[in-house]
């Protein structure tokens, strides 16, 4: 639907913004535990599944790999800058939206220096990367209706659908882990390449 300037609109980091970021984590994981994983076998977000072990060994893997050299090696998806600059440039209001923890706020501050403060803000959704408690973890959707969003992009489809309940628009970048999420009720699914003209044609 063509919309007219400005909208609130919040963007995920991980597999959004930071296109690279499970390609990266599972060569850490691959590396560290002698497996062989590949991004097209992440058929659920919850790793805990597809890796068979606990959420607190998960998380504790995730600290491991957010210390470590490839985590530095994240890079912004490929036309996510150029797209970002001319949203903001049109007048829209953006926002990152990220489940990231906020032991890693500095690293994920540098991370959006790529993007020339075309953001208003960072929220993040999770207190502690070590412990597995749903009590410390903000929902994205709380925090989309408390900045007034009009549009998430995300990959979740969790997020996509809490946040289409609420009358949130989603973008939904197709991923492995989404095929499920069906396109309907403000959720629109968005094919790779992501950030390019058909993108912006949206708005």
């Amino acid at each position: 639907m063509k919309k007219e300037p400005p909208i609130k609109i919040g963007f995920d980091i991980d597999e959004v913004l930071a296109g690279n970021f499970i390609e990266l984590f599972l060569r850490y994981y691959n590396e560290r535990f002698k497996a062989n994983h590949k991004k097209e076998d992440i058929l659920d977000y919850d790793l805990s599944k597809v890796f068979g072990i606990s959420r607190k060994e998960v998380t504790a893997i995730f600290h491991g790999f957010y210390s470590s050299s490839l985590f530095k090696e994240i890079m912004p998806a490929k036309g996510s800058i150029e797209l970002i600059q001319k949203l903001n440039g049109e007048g829209h209001e953006l926002y990152v939206v990220t489940g990231r923890q906020i032991f890693i706020k500095e690293d994920t501050i540098r991370f959006l220096e790529h993007y020339n403060e075309c953001f208003k803000s960072i929220e993040f959704t999770k207190n502690d990367a070590l412990v597995d408690d749903e009590k410390r973890k903000l929902r994205k959707v709380d925090v989309c209706k408390k900045l007034s969003l009009s549009l998430l992009v995300d990959d979740q489809q969790e997020h996509a659908k809490d946040c289409a309940r609420e009358g949130i628009e989603v973008f939904l970048f197709d991923k492995p882990w989404n095929k499920d999420c069906k396109e309907e009720n403000g959720i629109k699914r968005i094919y790779e390449p992501y950030f390019d003209e058909k993108f912006l044609k949206l708005f």
